[in-house]
């Protein structure tokens, strides 16, 4: 097996096992005492760190169970901007981890060549703003953020600009859960 095809079967059972696994922790009655019963005097920690694993496809299972319990003991507006000040640090460290590694693998499933084309069409100025909208949708999203996030490194977005954008859409995303998880208890 080439090394290219070997990566991204590498990749995709990473995310399939971590999805396995998520899964497994938000099955555990023992991890939702936990929770609950950091809930009450940390939840500002708790938010900001849940906010930090709210952003990628290995954690977000834990941390929407984390930040929805959350939402139902506090007010969910802080809860939401702390959660999002988290997504932000972990969306950041994850495009500087993500940023080649993603790029390598578009290049080998669409050919170096095709891979330069798409570039120079999503590099013009009409599309100069979709390649960022769509990936700022998505960080908002229960989609990977890791889809977002390579969506803004193709855009070659500025780092603040990236930065602005993960904070509020990952506020609204928080928002989301806190209110759905309001919902569903009431």
């Amino acid at each position: 097996m080439e090394s290219g095809r070997r990566l991204i079967v590498q990749d995709l059972l990473v995310v399939l096992v971590s999805v396995v696994i998520a899964v497994w922790i938000a099955e555990l009655t023992a991890f939702y005492s936990l929770v609950r019963e950091l809930t009450g005097s940390h939840s500002y920690i708790l938010s900001f760190v849940a906010g930090i694993f709210f952003t990628s496809i290995f954690t977000v299972a834990p941390a929407v169970v984390i930040l929805g319990e959350i939402a139902q003991a506090n007010a969910i507006l802080p809860l939401a901007l702390i959660g999002g000040l988290g997504a932000m640090c972990g969306d950041y460290m994850l495009f500087w981890f993500f940023k080649d590694h993603v790029r390598r693998d578009a290049d080998y499933l669409l050919g170096h060549d095709q891979m330069i084309r798409w570039q120079k069409i999503f590099g013009r100025k009409a599309f100069r703003w979709f390649l960022p909208f769509v990936g700022a949708v998505i960080l908002a999203s229960p989609l990977p953020d890791e889809i977002g996030l390579a969506l803004l490194g193709f855009s070659k977005l500025k780092t603040r600009y990236f930065l602005l954008l993960s904070f509020l859409f990952n506020v609204l995303g928080i928002l989301l859960v806190g209110y759905a998880a309001r919902g569903i208890t009431s």
